[in-house]
This record gives structure tokens, C-alpha cells and sequence, in this order.
């Protein structure tokens, strides 16, 4: 199984070692709304309206980097994005006014998102198909390596100064940009000198049907997964427990994955995408529906192992399938909306899900959550046939 991993292409191992350095210095994601609504004073209202905003960002910069990326390149994205980022986190600390604030917050998510696209088209750029869910298990497993370690050392540093929260995040995405400088060339494949005016658009998914069902079920996976740093803290502390409890519960969510992300993808690679996704979308479902009925810290233990399984699953599955649905010429503008979908739920999920908590009742929220993970996982098996690659792009739409 590591043989597997190891004979990826270098550029694969740097890439997914740069994202680590990155996400390792991602301090402010996790410790913004902490910093708004206590060290500023500016209560948990403004701080919940940044997240939103924040969410807003990130939709919009991933569609831009997904297009910018296809136009011009992975690599000049790849390079202006952390920069651009850097100069950013010190706004964002100098920034004092409520709009001054909510501005930064916008232009940090928006930068922030236009090189996952560029990241992720590059790895299906570097790799064959049957090499790809290796290829994005090893990224999103340093995606959480990185932000597990980002979000303990940042703890600390948030207790002394949250000035170097946002001065060390200044720094990592820095050295990302230097990183990607020296060591990652471009690796965008030839494309026609005349591109088709709707492959320079980089809204032209929208003509892929199927593709635009995806998103939406990837919508729905978005508003499940943002339960867990929104409403499930409210329901852990609800039942009686201390926030160390919750702390110690998600941790299991990181160790998972660290275990479990490159045995359980070389094991369903080679295999049909849709009903790996489609189970995957159960376990979602179900696992964050198990919050309505635990009440016990077994209970919530049962329930993140349960969910982080489909976590699991869907994390490399989910982008080879992308990789194998979009067009050549458009590969990183479909990352982009695929990403884009995700940064839709981040605005939708926590309003959604803290309103129907708030107003019906924890075990409400949680029922509603196992339809939901149904609802995306009949999608995922419905589009069998272009998620596993054997049916191709009905004539008059878009084509690479």
C-alpha cells in the first residue's frame, strides 16, 4: 500500500508538502470569530456575520481561481494567491472598523480560495486516472495534518498574542509562495490557440447538467459537514459537558483520518466512484443523525466515527471523480465550482443549522440531517454513469 503512495510523481509529494507547511500556519480560520468577539469587543453577532461573510469570500474566489487557473496557468495562482494572502492577514489585523473588518475578511476568504483549484487541476495534471484518489487522499490528508497542527500551535499563540496569529499566518502562506516558486513548475496541459468562447467563460459548467447535480449534492454534504463547528459544540455543551469534551471528540476526527485516509482510498481505488460516494453520503447522514439520540460521550464518539468514515471515503473519491467529469481545458474551473458549491453550504450551514437547533430543538436538527445524506447519496447513485467515467458529455454540452 505505501509502494502505491510512494510511486506517485514528485512534484505530487512536494505539492501536498507545500499544502502542509500552508495549512500548518493557517491560524486565523479557526481563532477569527474568538478574536472579533472577545480581544476586539465586538460581540458574537458582528463575529457570526464575518463567518458569513467569509463564506461569501470563499464561493467567489473559487470560482475566480478556478478560471484564472485554466486561463493563465496553476503556477502564477499558485504564486500570487499566498502573497496576496500575506499582505492580507496584516489588513485584517490593522483593520478596525466594522466595514474595514468585514472588507478584509471578504478579500482574505477570496484570495485564500483561488489556489485549491489550481492545487487540485494540478494533481490530475500530474497523474494518470488510476493514480488520482491516491494522488488527493495524500493532499487532504496534509490539508488536516497542517490544519490540526495550525489550530494546537495557534491555541498557544492565541493565549499570549494574537498579534502572531495573524503575523504567523502571514508568514506560513509566505513561505508557501516561496515554496511553490522554486520548486513547482507549471504543469497546465497544451490547449488549442483558439479556445471556444465558452471554455474561456468560467461559468460554462453550468452547460455540464449533470455536473450542476453533483454541486448540489455536494451543497448538501457542505451543510452536514458544518454542523460539527457550529451547532455540535452547542449540543455537546448542552448535554452537560465541558467544551474540552467536544475538543477531545472532534480530535478523534484528525486522528481518523491521519490512520485511516491512505489504506481505506487504496483500497476503493480502482473501484466505481458512485457507490463509494454513495455510501459515503449514508454514513454522513447517519453519523450526524446518531447526534440525536447519544447524550452519552460514547454516543458523540459513535457519531464522529461513524460520519469521519464518509469524511474519508468522499475526501479523494470525490475529486478523482471531479478530475474524470471535467473537460481538459476547464479542469480547474470545475474545481473551482466544485469548491464554490462547499463555500455556498459554508454560509447556508451554520444559519440553517443554528436556527432549526435554536427554534426546534437539537434532536430535530440531527433527524434532519439523515434525509439529507440520502438525498446526496440518491444523487451520487444516479450519476453513476459520468461519475465513474464509462458515460461521456451528451453532445451540445460543454466539451473539452
Amino acid at each position: 500500500m505505501l509502494r502505491s503512495y510512494l510511486d506517485l510523481p514528485r512534484r505530487v509529494h512536494l505539492l501536498c508538502f507545500g499544502q502542509f507547511v500552508q495549512r500548518s500556519g493557517a491560524f486565523i480560520g479557526p481563532f477569527l470569530a474568538l478574536d472579533l468577539a472577545t480581544r476586539r469587543g465586538l460581540g458574537e453577532a458582528f463575529a457570526t456575520l464575518t463567518l458569513a461573510v467569509f463564506g461569501a469570500g470563499a464561493l467567489i474566489g473559487s470560482l475566480i481561481g478556478g478560471h484564472l487557473a485554466d486561463r493563465f496557468g496553476r503556477r502564477p495562482i499558485l504564486l500570487i494567491a499566498p502573497f496576496g494572502a500575506s499582505v492580507l492577514c496584516l489588513a485584517l489585523l490593522a483593520a478596525e472598523s466594522h466595514g474595514a473588518i468585514l472588507a478584509a475578511v471578504f478579500a482574505f476568504a477570496l484570495i485564500t480560495h483561488l489556489y485549491p483549484p489550481a492545487s487540485q487541476a494540478m494533481l490530475a495534471d500530474l497523474t494518470p486516472e488510476e493514480q488520482r484518489p491516491r494522488a488527493y487522499a495524500l493532499m487532504y490528508m496534509a490539508w488536516n495534518l497542517g490544519f490540526a497542527f495550525g489550530a494546537g500551535v495557534g491555541g498557544q499563540i492565541a493565549g499570549r498574542s494574537f498579534f502572531w496569529l495573524f503575523a504567523g499566518e502571514a508568514i506560513a502562506t509566505a513561505v508557501f509562495g516561496c515554496f511553490v516558486f522554486a520548486f513547482i513548475p507549471e504543469s497546465r496541459p497544451e490547449r488549442e490557440p483558439r479556445a471556444p468562447a465558452k471554455e474561456q467563460f468560467s461559468l460554462a459548467f453550468v452547460a455540464d447538467r449533470a455536473f450542476v447535480v453533483m454541486l448540489f449534492a455536494n451543497f448538501l454534504i457542505g451543510l452536514l459537514f458544518n454542523q460539527p463547528f457550529s451547532t455540535l459544540p452547542l449540543e455537546i455543551v448542552g448535554a452537560g459537558f465541558t467544551p474540552d469534551v467536544y475538543g477531545n471528540v472532534m480530535a478523534l476526527n484528525g486522528v481518523m483520518i491521519a490512520l485511516l485516509q491512505l489504506p481505506v482510498t487504496a483500497l476503493l481505488s480502482g473501484r466505481p466512484a458512485s457507490p463509494s460516494l454513495t455510501i459515503a453520503a449514508l454514513l454522513l447522514g447517519a453519523g450526524f443523525g446518531i447526534n440525536g439520540i447519544a447524550g452519552t460521550a460514547i454516543g458523540y464518539v459513535t457519531s464522529v466515527v461513524v460520519w469521519t468514515m464518509g469524511e474519508i471515503i468522499l475526501a479523494a473519491i470525490a475529486q478523482a471523480a471531479v478530475a474524470r467529469m471535467a473537460p481538459l481545458a476547464l479542469r480547474a474551473s470545475y474545481f473551482g465550482a466544485f469548491n464554490a458549491s462547499f463555500g455556498l453550504a459554508m454560509i447556508f450551514g451554520p444559519l440553517a443549522g443554528g436556527f432549526v437547533f435554536h427554534n426546534a430543538g437539537g434532536p430535530t436538527l440531527w433527524a434532519i440531517c439523515v434525509p439529507v445524506g440520502m438525498a446526496a447519496a440518491i444523487i451520487f447513485w444516479s450519476l453513476g454513469a459520468r461519475l465513474d467515467g464509462t458515460q461521456l458529455l451528451p453532445e451540445g454540452e460543454v466539451t473539452g
